[in-house]
């Protein structure tokens, strides 16, 4: 039935040629398929915000706001964009990004209004690059429709805190509907982050990516999605590093 159904398409291509129709260049084009997979690098992971306006001064601050320039080095920046970022999970995982590599100890808080429902003092700040903290190792749990504030601070000197470097993000967890539960529930890892980035959940769509770098570090196409992922929000200085450890 094959050999036949080519031995047909190929007296039809000769007459179409006979009668004018059709060249030489436009037969290459019948025998190739129409359609050919994307290739995996033309793949963009395209960030849609689940709401547009002005952002707030609060919503992302970056480096040493507190007594220094913003422009001085070393500085950290949350990875967060300039409106409050969503995510779906209870506790979360939470990057940011540190320009060099500093000999100081660092610490993470998380504030509910005036409360603060975590702080973590961790003493190596360590390498440059984008860095994260996995909620799920704390007590913390994020309660849907609350916005949390969170804060990462490196800490040259334990007792000026008014030098610390700090960056100010914020977040609040959604609940998904059921279509969207769904969709979640049966994607692929290699799914997850466009889907995340589909439906504006900033935090899920720059973790799922994340965890694909980390599973996959020889794949430069991964850090050039979550690069161009990061831009979208105007993270450009976060962008050419290494996966996070």
């Amino acid at each position: 039935m094959k050999n036949s159904y080519k031995t047909l398409r190929r007296g039809i291509v000769a007459g179409l040629m006979a009668t004018g129709l059709i060249n030489a260049q436009e037969i290459v084009a019948v025998d190739k398929p129409t359609t050919e997979p994307i290739a995996k690098s033309e793949r963009r992971l395209i960030f849609k915000p689940p709401f547009r306006g002005t952002p707030t001064a609060r919503a992302r601050v970056g480096g040493g706001v507190r007594s220094m320039n913003a422009s001085a080095r070393p500085f950290v920046v949350v990875l967060s964009p300039e409106f409050t970022g969503l995510t779906t999970r209870s506790q979360p995982t939470l990057y940011w990004y540190q320009s060099d590599p500093v000999d100081m100890s660092y610490e993470l808080t998380v504030n509910k209004g005036y409360d603060t429902v975590l702080h973590k003092t961790l003493q190596d700040a360590g390498n440059a690059g984008i860095r994260r903290l996995d909620l799920d190792s704390s007590d913390i749990k994020l309660k849907p429709g609350v916005e949390y504030e969170w804060n990462i601070a490196l800490i040259p000197n334990p007792d000026d805190r008014a030098r610390d470097l700090v960056s100010t993000g914020t977040i609040t967890r959604m609940q998904p509907d059921e279509s969207l539960t769904q969709t979640l529930t049966g994607a692929s890892p290699t799914d997850l982050p466009f889907i995340y980035a589909e439906h504006g959940i900033w935090y899920d769509a720059l973790d799922a990516i994340s965890k694909e770098i980390a599973t996959n570090p020889n794949d430069r196409s991964l850090t050039d999605l979550r690069d161009d992922l990061l831009r979208q929000v105007g993270l450009d200085m976060a962008t050419k590093e290494p996966g996070a450890e």
